[in-house]
C-alpha cells in the first residue's frame, strides 16, 4: 500500500477576491468551477492556484517523486527549409534537483498534504522522505525502483516479461538527458517516474 503527496499552491490576492465577488452574487457554478482550480483539481497546472501531485510512498520501495515537468515542446519542423528546429521549451514547478524541490516545497504558497488530507510541514515532509530512502527495509534489504525489482521478479521466477519497447515517456526523458529504465529514472539521487500522471 502506499501513500500519494500533493502540494497544494495557495491563490493569489487577486482570485481569493475573485471568488469573494462569486460568493457575493451566488453564483454556484462559477464558485465551483473556481474552488476546484484552486484548491482541489489535481493537474490544474496554473500559477493562480492548484493542486499538483509530488509523489508517492510505497511499502519497500524508494521514494517516486512525481517530475512535474507539465509540458513539453522540443522544437518546430521548418517546412519551408524542410528542417527540425530544436528548441526544448519545458513548463515544470521545479528542476529535477534536490535544491529546487525542496525550494519550492518551502514556498511560502505551498502546503503539503498527503492522500487523506493530513497537512505536512515542508521539513517534515522532506526530512520523512530522507528518513524513508536511506532506511533499509525491515528485511535490511534495500528498497526497491524498477530496475532492482525486475531483477528480484527475475531471480525468483516470477518475472514475466512485457513489452517495453517503444515507450514514448522513457524517449522523452532521453532527449532531455536523462538515463530511465523500467519507468524511473535518478537525478541527484532522487528517483522520478518517467509519468507526470501517476498516483
Amino acid at each position: 500500500m502506499g501513500t500519494n503527496f500533493y502540494a497544494r499552491i495557495l491563490p493569489k490576492k487577486e482570485r481569493k477576491e475573485k471568488l469573494k465577488e462569486l460568493i457575493d452574487s451566488d453564483d454556484f457554478n462559477g464558485i465551483n468551477d473556481l474552488v476546484g482550480e484552486m484548491y482541489s483539481t489535481v493537474g490544474e497546472y496554473n500559477t493562480n492556484g492548484g493542486v499538483i501531485h509530488i509523489g508517492k510512498r510505497s511499502a519497500g520501495w524508494k521514494f517516486l517523486w512525481n517530475p512535474n515537468w507539465y509540458e513539453y515542446d522540443d522544437g518546430t519542423y521548418d517546412v519551408k527549409n524542410k528542417k527540425w528546429i530544436p528548441n526544448p521549451k519545458i513548463k515544470k514547478w521545479y528542476d529535477l534537483t534536490r535544491e529546487s524541490i525542496y525550494k519550492f516545497l518551502r514556498r511560502e504558497d505551498v502546503r503539503i498534504f498527503n492522500e487523506y488530507g493530513e497537512e505536512i510541514a515542508a521539513d517534515d515532509f522532506i526530512k520523512d522522505i530522507e528518513e524513508w530512502d536511506s532506511t533499509p527495509w525491515v528485511d535490511g534489504s534495500e528498497k526497491y525502483d524498477g530496475e532492482s525489482y525486475e531483477e528480484h521478479e527475475r531471480n525468483n521466477g516470477s518475472y514475466s516479461q512485457y513489452d517495453r519497447y517503444g515507450d514514448e515517456r522513457e524517449k522523452k526523458w532521453k532527449k532531455l538527458g536523462f538515463n530511465p529504465t523500467c519507468y524511473n529514472f535518478y537525478s541527484d539521487g532522487l528517483r522520478f517516474s518517467t509519468a507526470t500522471d501517476f498516483s
